[in-house]
């Protein structure tokens, strides 16, 4: 070190101050600022004189003071801060636990963590410093440090997971948040191959009292203790699967995209397909590792909007465990978005790609089906759209055929809703359980609605040609009677003489009249619309 030292003496003595100090081109200003220039020396070489002396801390205290890009300089600051990194790993080999605070505030102040051997030394700190609240039994602020923790570390692990485990016992209702946290840490604790327990008995009642655990605190819980339960079960069947794929150490998902491990266990899960006897299942493990691991893992958190804004990211990447991801990320979001009523919003999200369709959709979309403030346009719609990905054999096409039917009932009634959304919900419903006779019968009667709207509209825009064309297709003897009594009522208003045009009114006439023949020639409506054109056809003719 001191040779180091001797060396930079003799480059910088002469040197340094030229190229950070001295400015050939302004000598007048060097002249007007003499104090400046002797004080930034004076800062140099005393900084270099408490180098020398190994004081690398004040060295480069002094030198913060110094404001100069020179990269000679810049390179010996940095050196000095490599010496100070070494320097001060010997203080923790010396005295860990009473150097760790000292040694991190230096760390911060000099930004060391940027240095070469500086983000280990931040590191060893954060360790030192688990350990040190470990022994002081100050388990919030273990949990606190979690996100910057390094989980590479058995160690760091080993804390964690028992700092999480004495929470979860003593404390009478813990956070969503910590549960999760434990779940991780404990089964990743217990599977590790380094601190995890070697004796499969033990391990197994480990196992036992953490399930234990998580389903007191999950009893305790009306929203998401179910979901809780679901993680750990989910979280356990994947470690051990995955511990019977390799040796090394396996991490939760969550932990895994915090060590860095995510992408290594992905590939073994993708490598070791003929190891699932599901399709799915084998899906499912490589999605809690893929590029649609961060949505996931935001549904778990229940941020669906974030998972959903995440879910961008896992689309992108052409590999079957990101879309399988995807597919589940998609659906969650969809289900959330029609817990909170907003149908349209879920219709275009679950439509936008692949969903799985699960029990916990159909239950929401059953509910968003059933409530009375269903609105024409609205949700109504929206839950058809996702209804069209029902699958085929669904067991609940029948409750969903009754679920629609009522609402089609009730809309009717009131009147809130146009026979033509009508007439699709029904013809939806009726599509959904064709043994539903109610259905059929109500599908039928909200087909004549639309077809005598449709008779009425055309009649009001005097689309004679029109209308006859709905009442010749028309299934419905009730819409061909109600052509005809509402095309007599038209004849009998042009016969009263309020056409003003009378070559308008013929023309209108003629154009009824060929349309109820088409309809049915031998109709008394027909012989009568034939009856007041021959009447006006005569009348002008006697003009």
């Amino acid at each position: 070190m001191s040779d180091n030292l001797s060396a930079w003496g003799r480059t910088l003595c002469g040197r340094l101050l030229r190229l950070l100090f001295y400015r050939s081109r302004a000598a007048d200003a060097e002249a007007a600022e003499p104090s400046r220039l002797l004080l930034a020396a004076d800062s140099y070489n005393t900084g270099f004189a408490l180098a020398k002396l190994g004081d690398f801390t004040g060295c480069l205290r002094l030198w913060q003071s110094l404001d100069s890009e020179a990269a000679e300089f810049l390179s010996q600051k940095a050196e000095v801060g490599r010496l100070l990194i070494r320097a001060l790993h010997r203080r923790l080999d010396e005295c860990p636990l009473a150097q760790e605070a000292e040694v991190s505030l230096l760390v911060d102040e000099f930004a060391l963590a940027d240095l070469p051997g500086g983000a280990e030394l931040l590191a060893r700190c954060r360790n030192l410093r688990l350990a040190m609240l470990w022994q002081e039994e100050r388990l919030d602020e273990i949990a606190a440090l979690a996100d910057a923790a390094d989980w590479l570390q058995p160690a760091v692990l080993e804390i964690h997971a028992k700092s999480a485990c004495q929470r979860m016992a003593a404390e009478t209702a813990v956070a969503p948040a910590a549960i999760r946290q434990f779940i991780d840490c404990w089964l990743t604790l217990l599977f590790h191959p380094q601190v995890g327990p070697q004796d499969e008995a033990l391990r197994q009642t480990l196992l036992d009292y953490g399930a234990d655990l998580v389903r007191k605190q999950a009893g305790l819980r009306q929203t998401d203790g179910t979901a809780l339960l679901r993680q750990w079960q989910e979280t356990l069947a994947l470690l051990q699967r995955l511990r019977g794929l390799t040796a090394g150490p396996v991490h939760a998902p969550m932990l895994a995209l915090r060590a860095g491990t995510a992408d290594q266990l992905c590939a073994l899960i993708r490598s070791s397909a003929e190891t699932f006897t599901q399709n799915e299942d084998w899906l499912a493990a490589g999605a809690a590792y893929s590029a649609a691991a961060p949505a996931l893992l935001l549904i778990r958190e229940g941020d669906y909007d974030a998972a959903q804004a995440a879910l961008a990211d896992a689309e992108t990447v052409d590999d079957p465990f990101a879309a399988w991801g995807a597919a589940t990320v998609r659906t969650a979001c969809g289900t959330d978005l029609l817990r909170r009523g907003a149908g349209r919003d879920a219709s275009l999200l679950l439509a936008a790609g692949p969903v799985q369709w699960n029990a916990e959709l159909e239950q929401q979309l059953l509910a968003a089906l059933n409530r009375d403030e269903t609105e024409e346009g609205g949700r109504l719609t929206a839950c058809l759209n996702i209804l069209a990905l029902l699958p085929e054999h669904a067991p609940t096409r029948a409750e969903f055929c009754a679920a629609l039917s009522n609402q089609v009932v009730r809309l009717r009634c009131s009147g809130e809703a146009h026979p033509r959304l009508l007439a699709a919900v029904m013809a939806q419903a009726a599509a959904l359980n064709p043994g539903d006779e109610f259905a059929q019968l109500l599908h039928d009667q909200v087909r004549l609605d639309l077809e005598l709207a449709a008779l009425d509209e055309a009649f009001d825009q005097d689309c004679f040609a029109q209308a006859a064309c709905i009442a010749a297709a028309s299934r419905f003897p009730q819409a061909v009677e109600h052509f005809f009594e509402t095309a007599g009522q038209a004849a009998a208003k042009i016969e009263r003489g309020d056409y003003a045009d009378r070559e308008a009114a013929i023309f209108q006439l003629e154009e009824l009249l060929a349309g109820a023949s088409k309809a049915d020639a031998a109709h008394g409506a027909t012989r009568r619309i034939r009856q007041v054109l021959d009447g006006l056809r005569r009348a002008g003719a006697g003009q």
